[in-house]
């Protein structure tokens, strides 16, 4: 596609890309008011697309303009990844449509696209980067691929709105920082799959119930920030609660006070 192509089309809203384009030149025009496209492949290795934002690579001179004005993201059929970094500090991303052949989302693939509200992972998905999702303030539910067997670091980190996670049925690990800022979230269920649990619940003041099977191997908590948290059913091999303990204690003193301030 050269030069030009859609200088004159002021009111296309959507472009839809034949899978086996394997080139948009250089500085090519893009109208205004396109809103998405559709294309056939974000892994860098296999497509680059230099277009409204979708392409790591995109020249500078509009990558900051053109960018910001796609809303909608369909990934085609025949997509497999999604490049590292492929749509971050996208501000203006609220909805991403994924294919059933979807196996990879790259570290921050989604980084800081502040609008985004809902995601809903396709069970072929089996891995998903670090901090792909992080900083999506506007993000309120997720559904994570029931293939997915691992968060890992920052993954939803600062989703400060997030209140619903589905699909932790295979998680076995969970990385530090996973949950943290996740300050909406309210209740947490892990399946027996889960192996590992580390340093992932910092500032989620709302987090109300944790449930954790009893035969988790690794459990490394401090749970000082979730001063919601009413709930919590524990694996019965861990040897030391001493970060769980000072949430008990602080509790237990807070009920003692009123105790003591009723007449």
């Amino acid at each position: 596609i050269d030069h030009d192509a859609f200088r004159s089309c002021k009111k296309i809203k959507s472009i839809k890309l034949h899978k086996a384009l394997r080139t948009w030149m250089k500085g090519t025009y893009t109208p205004s008011k396109v809103q998405y496209v559709e294309y056939g492949s974000v892994d860098k290795e296999m497509f680059t697309l230099e277009t409204v934002g979708l392409s790591a690579e995109l020249p500078k001179e509009i990558t900051e303009v053109k960018k910001q004005q796609v809303t909608k993201i369909v990934i085609a059929e025949d997509a497999t990844s999604i490049a590292e970094s492929a749509f971050a500090e996208m501000r203006n991303l609220r909805e991403v449509v994924f294919c059933e052949t979807l196996k990879k989302i790259g570290s921050s693939a989604f980084l800081n696209c502040v609008n985004l509200e809902t995601i809903n992972v396709p069970d072929s998905g089996t891995d998903i980067g670090e901090m792909a999702f992080m900083g999506c303030t506007d993000l309120h539910s997720i559904h994570i691929s029931r293939n997915t067997s691992r968060l890992k670091k920052r993954t939803l980190n600062q989703c400060t709105k997030l209140n619903s996670i589905t699909g932790l049925d295979n998680i076995g690990y969970v990385e530090d920082e996973a949950f943290n800022g996740c300050s909406s979230l309210k209740r947490l269920v892990f399946s027996k799959e889960i192996f590992s649990i580390k340093n992932c619940f910092s500032h989620c003041t709302s987090m109300e119930e944790i449930i954790i099977p009893v035969d988790i191997a690794e459990f490394i908590v401090d749970l000082t920030d979730c001063t919601s948290l009413q709930v919590m059913y524990l694996p019965q091999n861990i040897d030391s609660f001493k970060e769980i303990q000072s949430v008990i204690d602080e509790k237990l003193d807070k009920l003692n006070n009123k105790l003591n301030s009723l007449p």
